[in-house]
């Protein structure tokens, strides 16, 4: 398990000594955030793939955070700040040594707790949401129909859902809709935002339904 891109490029990341957590493969990383990607480009076009330019400002969540994985990545690639929720404390520890490794932790935040707990508590604006809860979590949807309608969702908030193949990801979560589903195996990944995704930038002010 390794940095894909960025400031960290190919640093190995260390995996907590855990059951409760699935480590993101990283093939299945390079395409989720292949599709993250495509969706900021809508907005800034000035920008280009693999860029900081295309992550400068945003503000992440990673919630069952794991390792890490995906927080440190949205970093590595120029994100200004990652809040990393989880509940297991073996995984909490996994997380500060690789923000240290990799040089990160100053733009980050680890909090060990619930994630549907934490996720009532959170009041900064976020622009990117990274959820991996474990496969037999039944209450994951629950928890991403309470991300989508928090009040600190940013108006173009990408939501990232990585699920089991035998979970239907519903075709909205609150005001969210679904904007790109990919499968890898048993993985998929479902990603969803308001409408058609552009960023501020790119609206010259004008909502989006």
């Amino acid at each position: 398990m390794r940095v894909i891109s960025g400031s960290a490029r190919g640093r190995l990341l260390r995996a907590p000594k855990s059951s409760t957590t699935r480590p993101t493969a990283d093939r299945v990383k390079e395409a989720l955030f292949s599709m993250v990607e495509s969706l900021l480009l809508n907005g800034r076009p000035e920008a280009d793939v693999g860029t900081p330019a295309l992550w400068h400002g945003l503000r992440v969540l990673d919630l069952y955070a794991g390792s890490g994985a995906l927080g440190i990545e949205a970093l590595s690639r120029g994100a200004a700040h990652a809040t990393f929720v989880e509940g297991d404390r073996a995984a909490v520890s996994a997380i500060e040594a690789n923000l240290a490794a990799t040089g990160l932790a100053p733009r980050a935040a680890v909090r060990l707790g619930d994630a549907a707990t934490l996720v009532a508590r959170l009041v900064d604006p976020v622009d990117l949401v990274f959820m991996d809860p474990p496969y037999a979590d039944v209450a994951a949807v629950a928890v991403a129909e309470r991300v989508a309608d928090a009040s600190w969702v940013a108006l173009d908030t990408i939501l990232c859902l990585e699920h089991s193949g035998r979970l239907a990801a519903p075709d909205k979560l609150g005001t969210l809709h679904r904007q790109r589903e990919r499968r890898y195996g048993e993985t998929v990944l479902t990603l969803y935002a308001r409408g058609a995704y552009v960023r501020p930038e790119a609206r010259d002010g004008q909502g989006v339904d």
